[in-house]
């Protein structure tokens, strides 16, 4: 397994069926893609989201029915770790979350044309 560093302080109080969506998604090749203007407007609506971190850094469509990758601008004990998924289901709901601190090696970033 290629897991990155999850954040077991965070994650402790996040419901394990989301979690368990997360830590799969850990140790799946997920190609991730800089957000577009959409996306963006998508999380800055979500008050239920953007109350969890401050960015949307990535995105991605090729891991089940979409997923996000959330930045806290302060991040790091007393504050959440540096970067939140979220998993979506066919109706935008969350199905998978989780914190984590390093990126993991199985996920490649790439920016959008």
């Amino acid at each position: 397994m290629q897991f990155g560093f999850t954040a077991d302080q965070d994650n402790k109080t996040l419901p394990k069926t989301l979690l368990a969506g997360f830590l799969d998604a850990m140790d799946t090749v997920i190609t991730w893609q800089t957000p577009d203007q959409s996306e963006v407007a998508a999380f800055k609506l979500r008050d239920d989201l953007n109350r969890l971190a401050d960015d949307l850094i990535a995105a991605t469509q090729s891991w089940k029915q979409g997923a996000w990758v959330l930045q806290n601008t302060w991040s790091g004990f007393p504050d959440p770790a540096e970067f939140l998924f979220l998993g979506f289901d066919g109706q935008g709901q969350v199905n998978a979350t989780g914190y984590f601190e390093d990126w993991p090696s199985y996920w490649h970033r790439q920016e959008q044309d």
